[in-house]
């Protein structure tokens, strides 16, 4: 569903028509004349994460990562 509004109706509750926009996460189209001009969207992209460091503490370690659970003898033929 496509909503429009005239140029002059934007100008008049642009505010609310932008709280609209980023509540809803519809577009909205601005005409001028019955002319699409722009459109207004919600801004979905989130600030970048920092590559480093950005999953510390995610996990957990929970036991001896070099232990194999086999005995074994690097001798023995």
């Amino acid at each position: 569903m496509d909503i429009t509004y005239g140029a002059a109706q934007f100008k008049a509750h642009c505010l609310q028509i932008i709280e609209q926009v980023a509540k809803t996460g519809q577009e909205v189209r601005i005409s001028k004349r019955g002319k699409s001009l722009v459109r207004v969207l919600p801004d979905l992209v989130s600030e970048p994460k920092e590559s480093y460091g950005f999953m510390k503490g995610s996990a957990q370690i929970r036991d001896d990562l070099f232990r194999t659970g086999e005995i074994w003898d690097a001798d023995h033929d």
